[in-house]
């Protein structure tokens, strides 16, 4: 019990300082996997049933041919996700009609009170465009692999919990292969992260 409570306070510190320092990370760089640059030569992730925000079950499969920006997190986050999903929202936006040429995506860590009725309410009011995927623990965990999210459920003193999360987004290439991340929120470079953006889906169409 000790233990649980001294690695929910590590968490709880976590997220406080992370606040202030993603300014520092809000470059908008996107980061390879490995140390040569470019994508990862990796084969697509197996497909992974999931259910999206409107009921349907769908798999990761549904998401190749088109770049996807993917982010993790839960309806109940109380900072980081709904900032980030304002900026995806705000980057869609810039992009305009090139937006239908990318998925954005939205991975409960969550499935326990992330239901697909939840996460419609919650998505919409960022962009009604952004794909909400839930679905068994077991299966959000092995997308999470696939593209190299982290994620954990926290115990809170007094009951209840949170979920702590990798806070950046995954951009992943048509094939269904991580090319880098994005981290977004407050003081983003919106043209960098553009950029980025726009960059990924010129690399589609070749």
């Amino acid at each position: 019990m000790k233990q649980a409570r001294s690695r929910s306070r590590f968490f709880r510190w976590t997220r406080v300082a992370l606040v202030p320092l993603i300014g520092l990370f809000l470059l908008a760089v996107a980061s390879p996997i490995s140390g040569s640059g470019g994508s990862v030569a990796a084969e697509p992730a197996n497909p992974i049933g999931l259910i999206d925000q409107n009921g349907r079950a769908v798999t990761t499969q549904a998401f190749l041919g088109k770049p996807s920006l993917i982010f993790f997190g839960f309806t109940n986050c109380p900072s980081i996700c709904p900032t980030t999903l304002n900026d995806v929202a705000a980057r869609m936006a810039d992009l305009g009609a090139l937006a239908e040429r990318m998925n954005f995506i939205f991975v409960s860590v969550d499935p326990e009170r992330d239901t697909p009725e939840v996460l419609h309410d919650y998505l919409g009011s960022f962009d009604k465009r952004i794909v909400g995927l839930t679905g068994r623990e077991a299966d959000i965990g092995a997308v999470a692999k696939a593209v190299g999210a982290q994620f954990q459920k926290v115990p809170q003193d007094g009951g209840g919990y949170t979920m702590d999360h990798s806070v950046q987004a995954f951009l992943m290439d048509r094939d269904w292969r991580r090319t880098g991340i994005l981290v977004l929120g407050p003081g983003t470079d919106a043209r960098r992260a553009n950029a980025k953006l726009r960059a990924l889906m010129a690399e589609a169409e070749h």
